[in-house]
């Protein structure tokens, strides 16, 4: 078992900050080193959940720095980013996933919730027709290597009344 610190930020005008700045990727991976080491953990999971290809280069070089100068300290430390199940299907959205690859150990692909606008009914999310755990997993296998993808899947049920049929 591994033991990470998770970084996270949701706020898209954070994250356009901290990724068009020319300091912000080293002071955040000194920071994240600094609270790695201190407790004794095994690496770092980012979570930077943006919208747009507004700066995935900034978020790519961002991402770079923190994995260098954690791999530089110890290359035992997992380097691993929360990425949307769709990401791998193009370089256009927030995560270049191609250009990542090689500063991550993983990707953990969010397949949470990939049939929101399915009909209301029995749908698998494993292979339905919408998109689904078998195409996020074939995406991400088409542009980095298999061994780098973690599919995170829900181990929750979600239950939506509705009166007419809709979400």
């Amino acid at each position: 078992d591994r033991v990470v610190l998770t970084v996270n930020n949701f706020d898209q005008g954070q994250l356009d900050a901290l990724t068009s700045s020319p300091t912000a990727a080293a002071t955040l991976a000194a920071a994240v080193l600094a609270a790695v080491e201190a407790k004794n953990l095994d690496g770092v999971n980012l979570d930077l959940e943006g919208q747009g290809a507004g700066d995935n280069a900034g978020l790519t070089r961002l991402v770079d720095t923190v994995s260098w100068v954690m791999h530089s300290a110890n290359p035992h430390y997992q380097v691993t980013m929360d990425t949307y199940s769709s990401s791998a299907s193009g370089t256009n959205g927030w995560f270049d996933i191609p250009a990542l690859a090689g500063a991550v150990d993983a990707f953990f692909v969010m397949e949470y919730n990939p049939n929101l606008a399915a009909a209301q009914g029995p749908s698998s999310p494993l292979t339905s027709g919408m998109f689904s755990d078998q195409t996020a997993a074939d995406e991400y296998a088409a542009v980095v290597p298999p061994s780098k993808v973690i599919l995170g899947v829900p181990f929750f049920g979600i239950d939506w009344p509705t009166s007419d049929g809709t979400l």
